[in-house]
């Protein structure tokens, strides 16, 4: 059985308590570069496809009909990772999705 407890107690106690989900966010801290924005597993950039000409001539067509700031709003953020503008950002969301189709 886990050394953790066996129900919710206050976050005080973890003087003298051990605690699974500090664990878990330790275990979390290893997959991401320091920033969260980066995968941090050897390897796993290797499987991202880069874009084609095609691939990027359709993403710049869908930026130029879909609205920026309604995407933005429907997801509650004003700024893209790392400040990147509509487009890149949609290449990033494709390239990402991609991906993991491939795993």
């Amino acid at each position: 059985m886990g050394r953790g407890p066996r129900k919710d107690v206050h976050s005080s106690n973890k003087a003298r308590l051990d605690s699974p989900a500090w664990h878990l966010v330790e275990a979390l801290t290893t997959l991401v570069t320091p920033d969260g924005n980066e995968p941090a597993i050897d390897g796993y950039q290797r499987r991202a496809l880069p874009l084609s000409a095609e691939d990027k001539r359709m993403i710049a067509a869908a930026a130029k009909r879909l609205d920026e700031n309604t995407a933005k709003k429907g997801m509650g953020v004003q700024h893209w990772v790392r400040d990147v503008g509509w487009e890149r950002a949609l290449q990033l969301l494709y390239q990402n999705r991609r991906s993991i189709s491939r795993a």
